[in-house]
């Protein structure tokens, strides 16, 4: 069963600006530069919430190539550790909407849908994204197989002194959702003044 192990950290614009040119240095070729739409689906009890579980369906389109993938997870309870890990099951669909539709038949409907602008990099069996939301701000993710591959690289960034988050995404929106009752849950966009690509 695949398991993803990763660390979040919430940056600075001077740290995230700090962050990309580390990576500049270690990564010439340049990230891979995406927009993201993320939709979290769950039954009407949130029965996949209250089981510590996930399930998205996302479509993303690369923001040099034009070309464009959906993919649908399914993320397990976090396991105890330092660093945030649960198994996770992907696959690729044909059709977006399709996709949701075919859940929505199932008893699963949007909870939550959100914007995202994301710069991959991979630092040999090391994946660090570059993320910005809607509200949120900027942020890092840094996925390997094991805590110590991702201990390493937060090393080799210095991001090792930096605090981790353990929360996802959702968690974190769901927070600012709950401070700021006049936001559509399934309209959380990222401007043109958050991210000047989209």
């Amino acid at each position: 069963m695949p398991l993803e192990v990763e660390a979040k950290i919430a940056l600075t614009p001077e740290a995230d600006r700090t962050l990309r040119s580390r990576l500049a240095a270690l990564h010439p070729a340049g990230p891979q530069r995406r927009h993201e739409r993320n939709v979290y689906l769950d039954t009407p009890d949130a029965a996949l919430r209250r089981a510590g579980c996930g399930l998205r369906v996302r479509r993303h389109r690369d923001l040099d190539t034009a070309t464009a993938a959906v993919v649908v997870t399914h993320k397990g309870p976090v396991r105890p550790g330092p660093l945030k890990a649960r198994d996770e099951h992907e696959f690729n669909a044909a059709s977006f909407d399709d996709t949701l539709a075919l859940f929505g038949a199932l008893g699963y409907s949007p909870t939550l849908a959100f914007d995202k602008r994301r710069d991959r990099y991979r630092l040999g069996g090391v994946l660090v994204e570059c993320d910005r939301l809607p509200y949120l701000g900027c942020f890092v993710e840094i996925e390997a197989p094991d805590a110590a591959a991702v201990q390493q690289a937060r090393e080799r960034l210095g991001l090792a002194d930096r605090e981790l988050i353990a929360a996802g995404y959702p968690e974190l929106l769901a927070a600012h959702l709950a401070a700021h009752p006049a936001l559509d849950p399934h309209q959380l966009t990222l401007s043109d003044r958050e991210d000047p690509a989209v």
